[in-house]
């Protein structure tokens, strides 16, 4: 194994001209000669000033400190708090405008940036805040946090009242994970109450209960550890306190009665974020443990703009309703897609389970075999956008297969129909021709736009095809222009097919596959997943697709990613199937 050279061992820079550096500059710091011989790790220790007054820091030097990573300087008894220095650890921000550019940075002038900010904090906070990067300051993330913890607070607004109780549904102990159940008003928690208002999705929570006590603040303790978050309830709240703490041996653990457990306590706040002026109802959850410790758990308030934030453009998809028949390897992640990209409801078609063999390429993982399809993808989904309205069927759209009762399966089909003709597009993700064509001529009665979708065997090509009221042909019109075209037909691409592909009989004849690579399908559901969106938006936030089939190569020499041919396709003339 060879590793790379030091930056101090290139010839290009040296720990002794580093040193040099700081005494030209005046400055008395030293190479920690320990940790340098040790492990060639190179921190300068030494002193901060501002008049008379010092204060320990080091200068930790990054080991892509040659290709201009610039050194931090950590000093955390510095009289500063954040955002300018990091609790905890004492990391300090040095990205202001007054200072220039951040890298390439020596250890010299990372240390006089680090005096300027002391200075500036000290005599101009008014000069720091005008030349300090325009970001909301944050005071939620000011906290010592226990380690991988999460308390979720999905829409939990309190500004009716003040104060009042609420309860945890509690995931994991240690670390601890869970999210608020419910919030009430007032202090006095009804003997038996139920907990009748309204539950956080339970795919954030398990099935133990907390309950406590929570209260608005004008604004967050200065403190950032544990301990004294615990000291300041303690002068400033002390009835909640007192309220709280008999409540630690009243922990329900679903169906197994009570065990001890931590009391609860949690402060609302009104903090600055996501933007500069922009503010939010933030949480601070107070654990204090039965032996007298005390736990921060992170707090994650959830709301529907933050599934805008990052992606403002796409807002319209959560006013959106899509109907995904067929949630295998190519449905389950193009709908997962479309739920991250926030559309609002989904209708979720699928009959089939999830076996360990598909893993490999479908959204689900090992532990979820067993599991409907439908089911899997409705719990997903909830999990990626709780807001998110899911429905599902198991009905095998379109098939006689699954009830010897003709009567029933016709029912079943039309109420699988009349859910479908209310969305504002459906997904074919069956690969199945029949249950396409019948699809196409759903989605043309009802003037719904159609997305197919369908990889070759072998995954070495996929196919996209949008079906658009009266503007394009359906899968049947696809087919006629391949087997039967007219002077108006355009040239169908070639998709490319693995000439040795081979079906797949997991579950015997009933259930056959096709071989083909998960990343390939991954692909064809990213392609589709953006169909998805041009239809929907049609060009408001998104651009309209100027074509009707994507024809898709995996399997080339010339891109990492998919060759993709566009085609408009029309109506054929002889279809039966959009043409009703």
């Amino acid at each position: 194994m060879t590793r790379p050279p030091r930056w101090w061992e290139s010839g290009e820079q040296s720990v002794e001209g580093e040193a040099a550096r700081f005494a030209e500059a005046g400055l008395a710091f030293t190479l920690d000669q320990g940790l340098f011989t040790a492990n060639g790790t190179v921190v300068f220790r030494g002193d901060l000033r501002y008049g008379d007054d010092r204060c320990p820091a080091a200068v930790i030097y990054p080991p892509a400190y040659l290709a201009g990573e610039h050194p931090e300087v950590y000093a955390p008894s510095l009289p500063i708090v954040s955002p300018h220095k990091r609790e905890g650890d004492g990391l300090l921000c040095l990205d202001h405008r007054s200072f220039g550019t951040r890298a390439p940075m020596s250890g010299p002038e990372a240390v006089l940036r680090a005096e300027a900010l002391w200075r500036l904090t000290t005599e101009s906070p008014a000069e720091l805040e005008a030349q300090s990067v325009d970001l909301p300051t944050v005071r939620a993330e000011a906290f010592s946090y226990e380690t991988e913890s999460s308390v979720f607070a999905l829409e939990a607004g309190t500004r009716e009242c003040r104060e009042g109780w609420l309860s945890l549904r509690v995931e994991e102990v240690a670390p601890f994970r869970g999210s608020v159940e419910t919030l009430g008003c007032g202090l006095d928690v009804p003997p038996g109450s139920g907990l009748d208002l309204q539950r956080a999705p339970e795919i954030f929570g398990g099935d133990q209960l907390i309950m406590g006590f929570w209260r608005r603040i004008p604004a967050p303790p200065e403190v950032a550890s544990a301990e004294g978050v615990r000291g300041w309830v303690e002068a400033n709240h002390p009835d909640l306190l007192a309220r709280t703490l008999p409540w630690a041996g009243r922990w329900r653990s679903g169906g197994f009665g009570r065990r001890p457990g931590p009391a609860l306590l949690a402060f609302v706040y009104e903090d600055e974020g996501p933007r500069l002026g922009e503010t939010y109802d933030a949480w601070l959850f107070v654990l204090l443990d039965p032996d007298g410790s005390t736990r921060l758990p992170r707090p994650f308030p959830i709301s529907q703009r933050d599934r805008w934030t990052r992606q403002p453009h796409l807002q319209r998809l959560g006013d959106k309703r899509v109907g995904v028949v067929g949630a295998g390897a190519l449905g389950s992640q193009t709908a997962i897609q479309l739920g991250r990209a926030g559309i609002g409801e989904f209708f979720i078609v699928e009959y089939d389970l999830i076996t360990p063999g598909i893993v490999v390429r479908h959204a689900a993982t090992l532990p979820d075999a067993g599991l409907l399809k439908a089911s899997h993808l409705r719990k997903e989904l909830g999990r990626i956008n709780p807001f998110a309205m899911v429905a599902s069927s198991g009905w095998g759209y379109g098939r006689a297969s699954g009830s010897a009762n003709p009567v029933m399966a016709q029912e079943l089909d039309d109420a699988v129909s009349d859910a479908l003709s209310l969305t504002n597009l459906i997904i074919d993700a069956t690969a199945e021709t029949a249950v396409g064509f019948h699809l196409a001529t759903l989605a043309a009665v009802n003037a719904i736009p159609l997305l197919s979708l369908a990889v070759s065997p072998g995954g070495w090509g996929a196919r996209i095809l949008l079906q658009r009221p009266g503007r394009s042909g359906c899968l049947e019109c696809l087919a006629r222009s391949q087997q039967e075209p007219t002077d108006t037909s355009p040239e169908i691409p070639d998709w490319a097919e693995d000439p040795d592909a081979e079906e797949v009989f997991e579950r015997g004849c009933a259930q056959p596959t096709f071989t083909a690579p998960g990343f390939e399908l991954t692909s064809a559901a990213s392609a589709a997943a953006r169909c998805a969106v041009q239809l929907l938006l049609d060009g408001d936030g998104y651009p309209a697709a100027d074509f009707d089939l994507v024809t898709l190569r995996f399997r080339n020499t010339t891109t990492a990613g998919p060759e993709a041919e566009y085609t408009r396709l029309p109506q054929h003339p002889a279809c039966t199937s959009c043409r009703v």
